[in-house]
């Protein structure tokens, strides 16, 4: 009778620790499925931030470079008296100026 308890016992203690096993088994695929997904978000959100950086310096590089180039020719923004438009119309151009005189050039 003793036995067949204590059977019956490690019989229950056996299972028990398989099931806990089993248990520790699936969350630690779990937790590794979810490690990979966020080391591919993470890939992801390096390489979207590095393009920005790159948007960035091309963008500071552009400003910086237009700046120093008004700045070394001495460009300024015209006078609005001093814009001139031309329109194209068949053979001959519309010019006129901001000042509403409009002459017809060939």
């Amino acid at each position: 009778m003793k036995t067949t308890i204590m059977i019956i016992t490690l019989g229950m203690i056996a299972t028990g620790i398989g099931m806990f096993k089993i248990k520790t088994t699936q969350e630690q695929r779990h937790l590794a499925n979810q490690y990979e997904k966020a080391l591919s978000h993470q890939n992801e959100l390096n390489a979207e931030w590095n393009k920005l950086k790159l948007e960035e310096s091309m963008l500071i590089t552009s400003v910086l470079l237009d700046h120093n180039i008004r700045e070394r020719m001495g460009m300024v923004l015209p006078k609005q008296d001093s814009i001139v438009y031309v329109v194209e119309q068949g053979n001959s151009a519309l010019v006129s100026t901001s000042n509403d005189n409009e002459r017809y050039v060939q």
